[in-house]
């Protein structure tokens, strides 16, 4: 199975963010563990034993990226408002660099 991993600066976060990509073309897949998780649960929850005959033939391409739980939904201990400032943040992540990643990456590996 094709894999690539990236660690990027983040400007909506301003630090360096883990994600990595399984397969070589198809429709684009999103993963975003659950609470408190990181990029690797796709691995480490046997989900490319799921997705790998779809990986594998090209039909999808999998996104798997991190998220900062622990400063957000899990930091129960934590000022409200900067939890969801931070949870903003993340949002502004996905939604200003990763979707536009993936189009990018979709577009120049042809797909």
């Amino acid at each position: 199975m094709h894999t690539e991993y990236y660690k990027e600066y983040s400007p909506a976060l301003g630090r360096e963010m883990e994600l990595k990509v399984y397969g070589h073309g198809g429709q684009p897949v999103l993963f975003i563990p659950c609470q408190n998780g990181r990029f690797f649960d796709f691995e480490n929850f046997g989900l490319t034993g799921s997705f790998g005959p779809y990986i594998d033939s090209g039909r999808v391409s999998v996104y798997a990226i991190d998220t900062i739980d622990r400063e957000t939904w899990s930091d129960t201990a934590g000022d409200p408002r900067s939890r969801i400032l931070q949870h903003e943040r993340w949002v502004r992540f996905v939604v200003d660099e990763i979707a536009p990643f993936m189009q990018a990456r979709q577009r120049e590996k042809g797909w």
